[in-house]
């Protein structure tokens, strides 16, 4: 907070300085030696508190708080003087001063004082903090119910900030509110975990400041300056339309009044499209996962916006779709596709969006008929079997027979589209699963191998180490000396 302290007597003045020592860390104290000074400063710069001496030459202490609180009726203001009379008395009244003091003046007597009305100061601009956020919440989230047009005649710099994406999960310790929340003289509005509001009448948000952010996670940042004589709701507007035109999926993005469009060339995505429904189409699974590979990276280098690769990603499902419905003359139908597609808004990388396009796919062909699926089209299914049961004792002919083929058939489909036999899948899969959980700081390698579906240690470590070259215990040996260095 701004206090002001006007004393014209050289010692007195002194002495005030050294007995408000312990604010100066909080709080901004300016020191004046006659009454026209502590004015003039008072143009440029707002005080919460004026404490003055009474009989000053030029502005006496009475006439400086008379012209400050015509500047600035909320500022309190306190007496010092060495007359303990009724005359002051009542013009104190009259000019509502919060206190006056006796002059000298006591520490316990000025340190009780400048609390009671430090605190009176900060709950009263908590109060109309509340108070502004709350219209400015009205004015851009329901403009039309709003009273008041607050800002409208003032030029303000407002900011929205998306952390992360959309409907991204945030880590409690995320620093940017807090950091922003240091800037007093702005409104900080929390529209909900990801999206944030900032209004400041400069502007706080650099690029530089937001590559700092960015350095910490991924971060979307869109300004826009609202005009004098512009609704604040308009400003809110426009800014939001800024972001939802060009935040981009996967990176962070700083974005202005100035930031071109984007173009993005997806013709070529749609030549991979094509090359993957008719993957899907004659079931060669193995070619299906491939192209999701190449489809993925292409998209990585386009840097689409978040809004091209939604329409992109939902017309490209919609175009399978039909053509799919064409050749099969089978109902295609993904149950909960909206809950899936809403899921894009929580993705944050490109790992994360391939894994979304696997299980879009995924979708799709669990949504043909099992029944009528020939033996070279249950490959995936068989993959799906050993993921989701590799930790325990499962064999190929209990799938075989679970799913009514010959078992002779199947291994060899097996063998043709993934390049190995059941058992050599199942022991690949179930030694990357070891691999993770010794990563991430498990000890115990009969645990470990529990876990993997080996119930023999010795068997366990002989199977692993034919797998990686390395022991067990050389492996974890070899994960604890990477994460030292």
């Amino acid at each position: 907070m701004n206090i002001f302290i006007v004393e014209d007597e050289y010692w007195a003045l002194e002495e005030l300085k050294a007995l408000l020592m312990n604010y100066q860390q909080d709080h901004q104290l300016f020191f004046f030696d006659d009454g026209e000074e502590a004015y003039e400063h008072a143009l440029r710069h707002t005080p919460d508190l004026v404490m003055t001496d009474i009989t000053m030459p030029v502005i006496d202490g009475i006439e400086l708080i008379r012209k400050v609180k015509r500047l600035y009726p909320v500022t309190e203001c306190v007496l010092l003087t060495v007359h303990d009379s009724f005359d002051y008395a009542k013009q104190a009244i009259d000019l509502d001063v919060s206190d006056y003091l006796l002059k000298p003046v006591k520490r316990h007597t000025l340190e009780a004082m400048m609390n009671r009305l430090l605190r009176k100061i900060a709950d009263r601009k908590r109060q109309e903090f509340d108070k502004q956020l709350w219209f400015i919440n009205q004015q851009i989230v329901n403009p039309t119910a709003a009273n008041t047009e607050m800002f409208f005649d003032e030029a303000l710099f407002v900011t929205y900030i998306v952390l992360g994406n959309w409907k991204a999960p945030i880590e409690d310790d995320y620093t940017i509110m807090q950091e922003l929340q240091q800037h007093t003289e702005g409104w900080l509005l929390a529209l909900d975990k990801q999206r944030i509001l900032f209004l400041n009448k400069t502007e706080v948000i650099t690029k530089t400041l937001f590559q700092q952010w960015s350095e910490s996670g991924q971060v979307h940042i869109a300004t826009v300056k609202k005009a004098k004589q512009q609704r604040l709701g308009d400003a809110y507007q426009q800014v939001q339309q800024l972001m939802n035109q060009h935040k981009l999926f996967g990176k962070s993005t700083f974005i202005t009044e100035q930031t071109p469009a984007k173009f993005v060339n997806i013709s070529t995505l749609w030549d991979e499209v094509r090359v993957l429904e008719k993957s899907l189409r004659n079931r060669e699974y193995t070619s299906v996962a491939k192209q999701l590979s190449i489809l993925r990276e292409q998209i990585e280098y386009s840097q689409p916006t978040q809004r091209v690769l939604r329409q992109f990603l939902l017309d490209m499902y919609y175009a399978i779709w039909f053509k799919l419905e064409q050749s099969t003359s089978k109902v295609i139908r993904i149950q909960h596709m909206d809950s899936h597609y809403a899921a894009l808004d929580s993705l944050l990388t490109y790992k994360e969006l391939r894994d979304w396009l696997q299980q879009l796919v995924e979708f799709i062909i669990k949504s043909l008929d099992d029944k009528e699926l020939a033996p070279r089209q249950l490959i995936p299914k068989v993959k799906e079997f050993i993921e989701t049961h590799y930790a325990d004792n499962i064999t190929f002919q209990q799938f075989a027979d679970d799913h009514h083929v010959s078992l002779s058939y199947l291994s060899r489909e097996f063998k043709l589209q993934t390049s190995m036999n059941f058992s050599e899948y199942l022991t690949n899969y179930r030694i990357e699963k070891a691999k993770e959980l010794f990563e991430n700081g498990f000890t115990k390698t009969v645990e470990v191998g529990m876990l993997v579906g080996y119930h023999d240690p010795k068997h366990f470590r002989s199977v692993f180490k034919k797998a990686t070259n390395y022991s067990p215990k050389q492996y974890k040996d070899l994960q604890q000396k990477t994460r030292r260095e």
